[in-house]
């Protein structure tokens, strides 16, 4: 709710011929707090600066449309690749 009285407020002094139950005012003011949030939710601090830049550009695109569907697809990806990262450090030594 916050967003979008924020998104109205802005609205009403910035732009006041966007009505206030504009569909436009409420998917921005609406989606952008929570697509930030989705992203702060899910990132690490040792993920590098990359990993969260693809997190949070997949927050923002998938905050209307799902962006936690949109994170664990990502999260499962690089999973993936963690556990073959691991699996080939980890993996026993060839016997003599």
């Amino acid at each position: 709710m916050g967003g979008w009285f924020l998104g109205a407020l802005i609205s009403l002094t910035a732009l006041p011929r966007v009505p206030l139950d504009g569909e436009l005012l409420t998917v921005v003011s609406v989606g952008v707090p929570i697509g930030l949030g989705i992203h702060l939710a899910w990132v690490h601090r040792d993920w590098s600066a990359h990993i969260e830049t693809i997190g949070l550009a997949t927050a923002a695109a998938g905050a209307l449309a799902g962006a936690n569907l949109l994170l664990i697809v990502l999260d499962i990806a690089g999973e993936r690749s963690n556990r073959h990262r691991v699996a080939v450090a980890t993996a026993p030594p060839a016997a003599p």
